[in-house]
């Protein structure tokens, strides 16, 4: 990471509203801190243009000391100039890793980040189709209800009168000739034999009304039954197609973040061999 997109990853972890603000207070202003960063790095630069112009003069002083046959002061030279190389690449790998850490860091961070967005969005798309699910049935439910309600009632308004028998009427015209010549008793006695016709004849027109409104009913039944679980299903393929775009969602996300990884890892197994190679070049 450079020094540039360390000190906006340094801005952007002092940005976290009023709750840090005392914290600011005792860190210093970003400005002050890229002021500090700033001559930190001056320090170091300068410090390596003092080593790069003494591995210069030391390479001269190698290269003189083959040309007067000095071998041995020669490589002795050799081994001062690897040590120092392997001294300034020790350092650098450990401001490397340094770096690779934070790094890692931030996007380890940012992943878990992106990851709870993620769930909370689609936890409320969730909440919001069991929302709709539990209307949507609560509609056609209350729908069924009335129509049935409804359905009975015309059943019932429509269906037939009762018809009496023969037997019954013929009696009752009996029961009355009697009562007109003033044979009461004989009359009272047809009457009560009228009346036990009459309430037999009103339960079985009463049973197959009833029998058929019920099987009427049962139809309309077992048609909103059919409706409800037309509904049912496709609200649950609904489910599945959300389900399915989810875990999308998160395989993609872990997918973008698992090719940064790799992309970091690269770039620090990339270095560790570049610095091997420089080491061992001398």
């Amino acid at each position: 990471m450079s020094s540039d997109e360390q000190n906006k990853e340094d801005d952007y972890n002092d940005f976290s509203g009023d709750e840090n603000g005392d914290k600011d207070k005792k860190q210093g202003s970003p400005k002050k801190k890229e002021k500090k960063e700033g001559k930190a790095k001056e320090g170091k630069t300068k410090e390596g243009n003092e080593k790069d112009e003494e591995m210069k003069k030391l390479r001269e002083q190698k290269k003189q000391m083959g040309k007067e046959g000095k071998y041995l002061e020669a490589d002795k030279i050799k081994k001062k100039i690897k040590d120092m190389k392997k001294g300034s690449s020790n350092q650098k790998n450990e401001e490397f890793e340094e770096s690779m850490v934070k790094e890692k860091k931030a996007l380890d961070e940012e992943y878990e980040k992106e990851k709870k967005n993620l769930e909370k969005k689609w936890e409320e798309k969730i909440q919001k189709f069991d929302q709709d699910r539990e209307k949507q049935e609560k509609e056609l439910v209350d729908s069924q209800k009335k129509k049935s309600e409804e359905y009975k009632k015309e059943l019932n308004d429509k269906y037939p009168k009762i018809k009496y028998s023969t037997d019954y009427l013929n009696g009752r015209v009996q029961e009355k000739n009697l009562a007109k010549i003033d044979k009461y008793k004989e009359a009272e006695q047809l009457r009560v034999i009228n009346e036990k016709l009459k309430e037999k004849e009103n339960e079985a027109y009463e049973k197959e009304k009833s029998a058929k409104i019920n099987r009427n009913m049962e139809t309309l039944e077992t048609k909103q039954n059919q409706d409800l679980k037309t509904l049912r299903d496709k609200q649950k393929r609904t489910y599945d197609i959300l389900l399915s775009k989810k875990e999308k969602d998160f395989a993609t996300l872990e997918s973008k973040y698992k090719g940064k990884m790799q992309n970091l890892e690269a770039k620090e197994k990339k270095q560790q061999g570049s610095s091997m190679k420089e080491v061992d070049e001398e």
